[in-house]
């Protein structure tokens, strides 16, 4: 087996845990900068794209950086590395929508409002397959990790399968029964949280001996 830095794997996990807490870590912000809207550089109008900013960092720019670095140095060890593909472009896609559903609806601005000629982001339909594609994709992401290191991310993979049932279960229900399914976002919310600091405690103890 190649030699691997894991100091770095360690790292790389807890940058990708940034795209589960990024609206955590938005929302966090907000609350720490609201006593002083009063403030003239500290108004909501002129942090608005500042927040937005933020959020692109933290959903999208420094996870892709970790899953890459992640997964170049897995390859050296896991011979499912390559599963961990479909999350790049779940993480990208679910960055756009909680651009259009959460920071054009709770800081009336958006970067990708405006080129959304589709419509995908916008309709209910494909606001749930993005989540379903982003919670599949995030299982997939924790199948690639070395067979001796499934222990340490056991209770990232069941927190991520859950998910991924939660989300299938209430897009069939739309699709078969024409129920709403604004609880995805409640469970999209409540299992990033999860998924987030049970990728953090992974990274902490994923230089372990096993």
């Amino acid at each position: 087996m190649k030699k691997i830095n894991l100091k770095k794997i360690e790292l790389s996990l807890s940058l990708i845990s940034f795209t589960f807490l990024a609206l955590w870590l938005i929302g966090a912000l907000y609350l720490v900068v609201l006593p002083f809207e009063g403030v003239p550089l500290l108004s909501f109008e002129s942090l608005q794209p500042i927040y937005i900013f933020l959020m692109y960092m933290f959903s999208l720019i420094i996870p892709v950086f970790g899953l890459l670095v992640f997964m170049k140095d897995n390859r050296k060890c896991s011979p499912r590395w390559y599963f961990a593909f479909p999350f790049l472009v779940a993480i990208f896609l679910m960055t756009l929508l909680r651009d259009e559903k959460y920071m054009s609806m709770f800081f009336e601005t958006s970067y990708i409002l405006i080129y959304d000629v589709s419509g995908i982001l916008s309709s209910k339909k494909g606001q749930a397959l993005i989540s379903a594609f982003f919670s599949l994709a995030s299982v997939l992401f924790i199948l690639s990790v070395p067979e001796r290191k499934k222990e340490i991310m056991k209770i990232s993979y069941i927190v991520s399968v859950i998910t991924t049932a939660s989300v299938v279960t209430f897009y069939l229900a739309y699709l078969f029964f024409n129920t709403t399914i604004d609880f995805l976002y409640y469970v999209n919310i409540l299992g990033g949280l999860l998924l987030g600091f049970s990728l953090l405690r992974a990274s902490v103890h994923y230089n372990t001996k096993r």
